[in-house]
């Protein structure tokens, strides 16, 4: 993971004032373990390649869960360094994800749970000529039982950068919705659901990653 030169290190970790000096000290050599020290140029363009525009994503996810700080910083002055890649990368995704959708005409109750639930179970059903509970469409027979859940969240308020969510938020309203699918609507909304949870569920696979190393430099002090 790419590391940005001193100069540009704005916000990307801060320590709680609440935080005692054990924790400080292992959040900062999680901090210097993850991020890297490889320096990189503080100006990006369109023309940023994906692989390295990806790389400076993974690292603006990373300073997100690692300081409290780091998105309040970002909203109040976007800089020159994450904002670019991340734009790149999340324009890529949400613009794909975007493309499902322009010809389908799911049901708002079944659109809610999609974009609101992260978790998406797919069962296959003997095919019955029920309509199915996505589309609606009676020629759409029914083939396959779906089960949305999960805390509830604002996936849109996620992709715009206005908020990190609490992860593992015991507070969180969790749902679980099952809806008969047929075919052609399943294939389309396990896509659609994947593109559209894809940085709730990056997010919680690098947070797992940090608690890891958290408990490893916990034993070894």
């Amino acid at each position: 993971i790419l590391q940005m030169p001193p100069s540009e290190q704005r916000g990307v970790v801060t320590s709680s004032s609440s935080e005692d000096d054990g924790a400080r000290a292992r959040r900062n050599m999680v901090r210097d373990q993850v991020l890297g020290d490889v320096s990189m140029p503080a100006v990006f363009h369109t023309a940023l390649p994906m692989n390295r525009a990806f790389t400076v994503y993974v690292q603006y996810l990373l300073s997100s869960l690692l300081s409290v700080e780091f998105m309040h910083d970002l909203n109040r002055q976007p800089d020159d360094y994450f904002i670019p890649a991340a734009t790149k990368i999340e324009r890529q995704i949400v613009t794909k994800r975007d493309e499902l959708v322009t010809s389908q005409a799911w049901r708002s109750g079944f659109k809610e749970a999609l974009q609101t639930l992260p978790e998406y179970d797919v069962q296959e059903t003997p095919e019955s000529w029920i309509d199915c509970e996505a589309c609606g469409r009676a020629q759409h027979s029914v083939s396959h039982c779906v089960t949305l859940s999960g805390p509830v969240y604002d996936a849109e308020a996620l992709w715009c950068r206005r908020t990190i969510p609490e992860l593992r938020d015991t507070a969180a309203q969790y749902k679980s919705v099952k809806f008969l699918l047929g075919r052609f609507c399943q294939r389309r909304t396990e896509l659609y659901h994947s593109l559209h949870h894809f940085k709730y569920h990056l997010l919680h696979a690098y947070q797992d990653e940090l608690n890891r190393l958290y408990r490893s430099w916990a034993l070894v002090r």
